[in-house]
């Protein structure tokens, strides 16, 4: 159940404490009460046949006033996970998959464990603020003694209270200061495709007629992607709760096809994601009004084990050397804030 959870929105500055009048569990979004005014703060997982969504009925929302604490936390040069030549023999059998026409893309992800004396995860908060300026940031504390903490680039869909909404397809992945950093290949330009039309034609499948953006580059950390903008309105609580359903998860975490590959995954990721790759944020049925975003570059906290997950779309055209390169080079910032 959820203890505590404080959130910065997309390119702000301010950092806001949700406060609950009432917590539970779901099994489905329709579980949400739609007659409600007030907001409804949602911690959905990858998978809700392992992981419950949880769900706050939202009281108020405060100012976080920032108080760094004392904190004694360090972290250890070594890492427990899974090795490089593993992480590659299984990418390298992906591959293979994938041109026996399996798939046409998974994105398969690692854990990568460390233990930390003390951690105060009011402090890795608002390192994350300080170094993902431009994400969404938030800390979910459970009362299980679990600590949820990101800083999400992908925007999953909002919407305003005048039923225009907006969904992203964000793929594709360079560091920022590295020589290739101004092109982008045909691997990078065709995973982001993948996941622009997936969410079309669900988007169309339930009738909507969406208008999709110009492809753009934005940063997150020391990392750069691929982003559309498709936007469209919308005038039903019941059909938002569709399109939720229908996206989620979407390629950019998931794969084509959506439920094989999500299949592929849960047999050989041989680790839960729990919320890694869910969803977060505040909804509001009556008003149709909602910010969802995916639950991207984000670690677990437990006593003093903190467990960072990361991972990346692979299709015909990866390499899968590069790959483990590409999830060592998202683990980086979250690495680094976890030493200071």
């Amino acid at each position: 159940m959820l203890k505590r959870v404080i959130i910065k929105n997309f390119k702000e500055e301010k950092c806001q404490e949700l406060f609950f009048s009432s917590v539970f569990t779901i099994q489905n979004l329709e579980e949400i009460p739609q007659n409600s005014s007030r907001d409804f703060f949602v911690f959905h997982p990858f998978e809700v046949n392992k992981n419950k969504i949880i769900v706050g009925e939202v009281n108020s929302i405060k100012p976080f006033l920032i108080d760094r604490k004392d904190s004694g936390k360090y972290l250890p040069e070594k890492s427990t996970g899974i090795s490089k030549e593993d992480y590659t023999l299984k990418i390298t059998s992906l591959i293979n998959e994938i041109k026996s026409k399996k798939y046409q893309k998974v994105v398969f992800s690692r854990k990568i464990s460390f233990d930390i004396t003390s951690p105060e995860v009011e402090n890795i908060f608002i390192e994350l603020t300080n170094e993902y300026k431009n994400a969404y940031c938030y800390l979910v504390e459970l009362n299980n003694g679990q600590s949820w903490l990101g800083a999400t680039p992908e925007q999953l869909i909002k919407c305003n209270t005048a039923q225009y909404c907006e969904v992203v397809s964000l793929a594709g992945t360079k560091q920022i200061d590295s020589d290739e950093a101004s092109s982008w290949g045909d691997k990078e330009k065709q995973e982001q495709l993948v996941v622009t039309d997936f969410i079309v034609k669900n988007l169309k499948a339930l009738s909507i007629n969406p208008k999709t953006g110009n492809v753009k580059e934005v940063n997150a950390g020391k990392l750069k992607h691929l982003k559309t903008t498709i936007s469209f309105t919308l005038n039903s609580a019941e059909k938002l709760l569709k399109i939720i359903n229908s996206l989620h998860p979407t390629p950019a975490v998931c794969g084509i096809p959506k439920e094989k590959s999500k299949k592929y995954i849960l047999n050989n990721e041989e680790y839960n994601r729990e919320y890694y790759t869910g969803f977060l944020g505040l909804i509001n049925l009556k008003k149709i009004n909602c910010n969802l975003v995916v639950n991207l570059r984000c670690m677990k906290v437990v006593s003093n084990k903190t467990h960072i997950f990361v991972g990346g779309g692979i299709t015909l055209d990866s390499n899968p050397l590069d790959e483990w390169y590409e999830t060592e080079n998202k683990s980086y910032t979250l690495r680094k804030i976890l030493e200071k």
